[in-house]
């Protein structure tokens, strides 16, 4: 089942979380598919998106809980929404908090772009944001969304460009990144890659990622045979918790930039650093075992030598 709402309808019930009228259950199989293949999509104003959508947030209630309140069980797995862009079409979001594309609820968003999606915004915005609404309206009022709701992007491809600005590339905020593979650029000032949940990335021989990477979530997994710049305004951290797997490619770190690894770390290919005044702090930090096979290219800066 497909609805469509006008932009009106869109900020009402981004701001209101009120989702009534909609019944999740009808849709545990939907996919909801946008297909952009000639001219651009443009938005302009501040906080302004080129696409925005909610997905699959209400949940029917089961038995009563406590003082009679309706107990919700929490389902992510159900609605899907697809959005495919062709080669030559981008998509641009808005200044300040803007993004070029958001999707709000819980549920599964899968990303195939071969075009260009850009953030003209700020630091608080992003290319790509998934996210879950801040609040729904329930039987005791507006209350806050369950922490449980989740919107993770799924076997996802990237061969064009996805460009976050002085803001995140890809920000998925309460959910997980499955299967994302990039052979194209994502980039992003606040960072490149940002995942609360698992993030399972691969960065093939063609793909630069270019900005920090954050995946927070357990067994998470970077395996990179590209070009990775963890590199960003000031001092950037990545973290990965989980793996790196790099057989080839590239890995760059910035004059005071860190990458932290809670699992194994296997290293090949090149290893490139900026250096400059001595310092005790850890430029790599990997928790289990490390495997190093790389040519190490050092950059000096001030203070170096």
């Amino acid at each position: 089942r497909e609805v469509s709402l006008r932009q009106a309808d869109a900020e009402r019930l981004a701001a209101s979380g009120d989702l009534g009228g909609y019944v999740r259950a009808d849709d545990l199989t939907s996919v909801v598919t946008i297909n952009l293949n000639a001219g651009d999509v443009t938005a302009n104003g501040t906080g302004s998106y080129g696409v925005f959508g909610i997905i699959g947030t209400d949940v029917g209630a089961s038995a009563s809980g406590l003082l009679g309140i309706p107990v919700r069980t929490i389902g992510n797995d159900g609605a899907v929404a697809r959005i495919n862009i062709t080669d030559g079409v981008s998509v641009f979001g808005g200044t300040g908090d803007g993004a070029g594309i958001i999707l709000q609820g819980a549920g599964r968003m899968t990303l195939n772009n071969a075009g260009s999606v850009v953030h003209r915004g700020d630091a608080t915005g992003g290319a790509v944001v998934l996210g879950r609404l801040n609040t729904w309206n329930t039987i005791l009022g507006s209350q806050p969304t369950p922490t449980q709701f989740a919107l993770s992007l799924i076997d996802s491809v990237n061969s064009g460009t996805i460009a976050g600005g002085s803001g995140r590339g890809i920000w998925v905020q309460s959910g997980s990144i499955e299967n994302f593979v990039n052979s194209g650029t994502v980039r992003g000032g606040t960072g490149a890659i940002t995942s609360s949940g698992r993030g399972q990335v691969t960065n093939v021989a063609s793909g630069t990622i270019d900005g920090a990477v954050v995946l927070s979530g357990a067994n998470s997994v970077l395996t990179n045979s590209g070009l990775v710049r963890l590199s960003g305004p000031g001092a950037v951290a990545s973290t990965v918790n989980g793996d790196w797997m790099q057989s080839a490619g590239r890995l760059e770190l910035g004059l005071d930039d860190t990458l932290s690894v809670a699992g194994n770390m296997t290293l090949a290919g090149e290893l490139g650093l900026t250096l400059g005044t001595p310092s005790s702090t850890r430029i790599i930090n990997v928790g289990g075992d490390l495997s190093i096979d790389a040519l190490l290219d050092v950059t000096g800066d001030a203070g170096f030598g």
